[in-house]
């Protein structure tokens, strides 16, 4: 799984997530409590594992993400 770090400019995961429309507002609100300490490594396996998205969509989106 790959990870963001957590550089002032960098956004992280989850609001990326959110942003590109992989997670829903009410997900992301949920999430982010949820998750509050997790590392961009963390949030990616607990959402990969939890059924929210597969791999493919999270590596997907910060491969998009990256090259914007």
């Amino acid at each position: 799984m790959v990870g963001l770090s957590n550089g002032s400019e960098d956004p992280e995961l989850l609001d990326i997530l959110s942003l590109s429309g992989g997670l829903s507002r009410n997900q992301y609100n949920i999430l982010k409590k949820r998750l509050d300490g997790a590392s961009e490594n963390e949030t990616g396996i607990y959402l990969v594992n939890s059924g929210y998205l597969t791999q493919e969509q999270v590596l997907l989106v910060l491969e998009n993400d990256l090259f914007l």
